[in-house]
Parts: C-alpha cells; structure tokens; sequence
C-alpha cells in the first residue's frame, strides 16, 4: 500500500498514465488481506477453544477414573478392623457426589460441538463406559457402607467384651482367694449394674442384628458378617452365664454365712439353756 500511494503520487504529474486498474487490484488484494486476517483470527479464537475443551475433556476423564479407581481399590480389598481405616472409608463415600460426573459429561459435550461425526463417536463410547462404573459406584456404595457400620459396632462391642471379661476374671479370681465378698459384691455390682457397659453393649449388638438383617435383604450370601455376628452373640451368651454365676456365688455365700451365723447362735443359747438346767438339778 505505501509502494503503491508512492507511485500514485509520482505519477500525479503524468495525466496520460492510468492509475484505475492498480488502485482496483489494490482494492481487491486489500478485501482478500483482510478477509484472510479475519478468518485467520475466527480459526485462532476457534482453535483455542478447541485446546481448552480437550484439555478440560482430558482432566475432566482423569478426575473421574481415578476417583473410580480409589473407589474400587476400597471396595475390592477385605476391610479391615482398624478404625482410622473404616472412618477414612466412611468419610470418602459419604461424600459421594455426581460432581465429577457432570463435570466430565459437561467437558464432553463442550468438545464434540467441534469434532467431527467420527471422533464424536469415540467421545461418546469413552463417557458411557465411565458412566457405567460410576452407575454401578452408586448401586454398591450404600451396601459398601452399611457392611463398613457394622464392622464399627464390632470393634466397639469387641472392646466392652474385653473390658467385661477382665472384670470378671478378677472377680473370680479374687471369689477364690476368699477375699471380702461385701467388697467384691458392691465392686460387681458397681460394674455390671450402675455402669452403663451392660446396656451399651446389648446396644452394638442389637445394631449389629439390625445391619445384618438390611444387608442380607441385598446380599443374602455374604457369609462373612453373618459368622461374625453368630460368633460375638455366641460369646454374649457365654459372658452373660458367667456373669449371673459369679453374682449369685457372691450374694449366696453371705447368705450362707448370715444362715450359719444364725443356727450358731441357736445352737449356743440352746446349750446356754442346757446348762442353766444342769445347774440347777445339782
């Protein structure tokens, strides 16, 4: 353009050259330099929103499976009897939400408004198959969760069985050595009948019949809780017999005592009478 204005201007002194046709073809390769540039700007701003959205695509997908993969990790290994473990668990699926989901149907739905037909195809293949495990994620979880709860109520009604079977391991023990039974009567029932471990842990494991029973209405088959509960009702039982064994030997030998306390004294007045009879015989 200024070569061109440089030439014009030269050639203003010269009436018999004709400047139309260069001014026309200036014209013309301007339109198309401009049209260029324009389009070339379009495709620019176009082709950087096709980069975001496949990047977005991509971290998106990313985001998904692996939280999918830490969800199946958690639901694939056996669960264990450590609390920090459980409550990490609880806290995880708990916060189950469909924010990855949305943010990855979102992306792809963003990106195929610039693919072609085929490659839409392949974005649509990769979102129903992550959509299918997140959908089997959701039917599992609130099982995976209530097996999780009932593992909790064991570790607590394993802990207060602990405590009460080292109570009465000293109680009889303490019934053999003959030590006070008042003592060792106010110290049982101290125990087992102000304190609120009894009731607590009739509570775990009334808790743990009522998870059984939800979960076998789903996963009847899972012999695992239902011989963990058989067994800790089993041990209820037998820590129950001990318990009203130990509390009747305790409240029968003062009983006992107080009865032969009391033919003693009989016995004594009787041969007090005796004598008093003999003496006055002679």
């Amino acid at each position: 353009n200024i070569v061109l204005q440089n030439l014009l201007h030269a050639c203003e002194a010269e009436k018999n050259i004709n400047t139309v046709e260069a001014n026309e073809k200036m014209e013309t390769i301007n339109e198309r330099f401009n049209y260029v540039v324009s389009n070339a700007i379009q495709w620019e701003r176009k082709l950087h929103e096709i980069v975001c959205c496949w990047n977005n695509f991509e971290t998106s997908e990313k985001q998904l499976a692996e939280y999918l993969k830490k969800a199946n990790h958690f639901l694939t290994q056996p669960l264990t009897l450590n609390r920090d473990d459980l409550d990490a668990q609880i806290q995880f699926f708990e916060n189950l939400n469909d924010k990855h989901v949305k943010n990855f149907i979102n992306s792809s739905n963003d990106l195929s408004k610039y693919l072609p037909n085929a490659g839409k195809q392949d974005v649509v293949e990769i979102v129903e198959k992550l959509q299918v495990k997140w959908n089997d994620l959701v039917t599992i979880v609130p099982l995976h969760l209530m097996k999780i709860q009932f593992y909790i109520e064991n570790i607590k009604f394993t802990n207060m069985l602990r405590d009460i079977e080292k109570e009465l391991n000293y109680e009889e023990q303490a019934f053999h050595r003959n030590e006070n039974l008042d003592d060792l009567l106010a110290k049982h029932l101290q125990f087992f009948q102000h304190s609120p471990i009894m009731k607590n842990s009739e509570q775990c494991l009334s808790n743990m019949h009522t998870l059984l029973n939800n979960y076998n209405e789903d996963l009847p088959n899972d012999k695992e809780i239902n011989n963990m509960y058989q067994n800790k009702a089993i041990i209820w039982q037998n820590l129950c017999k001990r318990i009203d064994i130990i509390a009747n030997d305790l409240k029968q030998i003062p009983d006992q005592w107080k009865n032969y306390r009391l033919k003693f004294a009989q016995i004594q007045k009787w041969m007090d009478n005796v004598e008093v009879s003999l003496s006055n015989l002679t």
